[in-house]
């Protein structure tokens, strides 16, 4: 009888272990999503959002909330903006009932015209800076920033913003091994003591 006892107290341990949520932790993962709902800067919303991505104790219902703040973000600023389909059709196809599909829907729908619209700019003759704003849109950043390396322009402010946070442009003087970032006449303020983080690739 004790032997029968301790059988079925220790299978409802069992259970009830089976049906704890498991869950990142509500502080961090609250850091996350207002951290990544203020910055302006999409390289670092990709980081921070791809990082708690990675966390084994995630939930469903948190994934979600995630991937669709990250395909908010890219969408909103035009941003690698086949990923953000891909992280929406991921929720449509997983997600509970509970998720907001009509507005997941209009948001793809919203991607979808932006793709659209910078591969038709794309298969015509471009100026090298909207041609780098559309391969940003359509997910090509790393291209773009070699072309821009190569070509020895400048790129604009909010371009040179994205490269900075992505890594490709640094401080002169913090270890970069690349060239000058601005080379003809002077330097706009926004490009002064910059360079590229690498020196191009042989080609």
């Amino acid at each position: 009888m004790i032997r029968k006892t301790c059988l079925t107290a220790l299978l409802y341990v069992l259970a009830a272990c089976e049906t704890v949520p498991v869950e990142m932790a509500p502080d961090a993962f609250d850091a996350v999503m207002s951290e990544t709902a203020a910055s302006a800067s999409l390289p670092y919303v990709e980081r921070r959002i791809a990082e708690a991505l990675d966390d084994p104790d995630l939930s469903a219902a948190q994934r979600h909330d995630l991937l669709k703040q990250r395909a908010e973000k890219r969408i909103e600023h035009a941003y690698d903006v086949p990923g953000a389909i891909t992280d929406l059709d991921t929720i449509l196809a997983t997600a509970s009932e509970t998720m907001p599909f009509e507005e997941l829907e209009t948001q793809k729908s919203r991607g979808q015209v932006l793709i659209e619209e910078a591969q038709v700019r794309l298969s015509r003759l471009q100026n090298l800076s909207d041609w780098f704003d559309d391969k940003v849109t359509l997910g090509a950043l790393d291209e773009a920033a070699t072309r821009y390396q190569r070509s020895r322009l400048t790129p604009t402010a909010e371009q040179t913003y994205v490269l900075r946070e992505a890594g490709f442009v640094c401080a002169e003087g913090d270890g970069a091994s690349g060239e000058m970032f601005h080379t003809f006449g002077a330097a706009p303020d926004y490009a002064a003591e910059l360079v590229w983080c690498d020196a191009l690739p042989d080609s």
